[in-house]
């Protein structure tokens, strides 16, 4: 396996923790938790082979991907009040965004895509799975509210455009993933927030 094919482990294994996570405070069952952490995990990548016409998505093919959201599932359950679930929530998702984001981008690059098609690639699959997961327990997922998603994507996605012809594939990826995450981290703990419509701008 190449570097980038485990760091999409670890995506997988990021955001499988974070759909479990979110699968024990919803107070699903053990079904759901397994449940939910697949199609956080796969949601993305599924979405990214389907766009990107690869054939079969690389998750009905690659049994280690099961074997990790399972080995993810797992640990969160027997975690279970030893952990705070906000924060382990939002570090794994950060994480699962940037990689998956990333990974996508180095996979468009290859096929040499143009950089409308190579943004959009590297945004849908970042941003799928935790779009599948925020639907299936009834919220509004997170790249549609005020917070710094998307955009982390879009501009980690942007360097690695940039980047890549100048430094090479490994150093411009672990540049990207670093910036999509520390973008997430600062935003967050800063609390900036993009500019968000209220109901009463609307009204007037």
């Amino acid at each position: 396996m190449y570097v980038i094919d485990y760091l999409e482990l670890v995506g997988v294994a990021a955001f499988a923790i974070s759909g479990a996570t979110i699968a024990i405070k919803k107070q699903m069952d053990l079904f759901g938790v397994i449940f939910l952490a697949i199609v956080t995990a796969t949601g993305g990548g599924v979405i990214r082979d389907v766009v990107m016409d690869t054939g079969v998505p690389v998750f009905f093919t690659r049994y280690e991907y099961i074997a990790v959201i399972l080995a993810a599932s797992i640990f969160v359950v027997l975690s279970k009040g030893y952990v705070k679930w906000k924060r382990i929530f939002f570090v794994f998702d950060a994480i699962g965004l940037a990689v998956f984001s990333i990974y996508a981008g180095i996979k468009a690059l290859e096929l040499e895509y143009n950089f409308l098609s190579f943004i959009f690639v590297c945004l849908i699959t970042g941003v799928g799975g935790g779009m599948m997961r925020d639907v299936l327990v009834r919220e509004i997922p997170i790249v549609l509210k005020k917070e710094i998603y998307a955009t982390a994507s879009i501009i980690g996605a942007g360097l690695l455009w940039l980047c890549y012809p100048l430094i090479g594939t490994v150093l411009s990826t672990y540049t990207a993933i670093g910036v999509i995450i520390l973008i997430r981290v600062i935003s967050k703990w800063l609390k900036i927030n993009l500019p968000f419509i209220k109901e009463t701008e609307i009204e007037g």
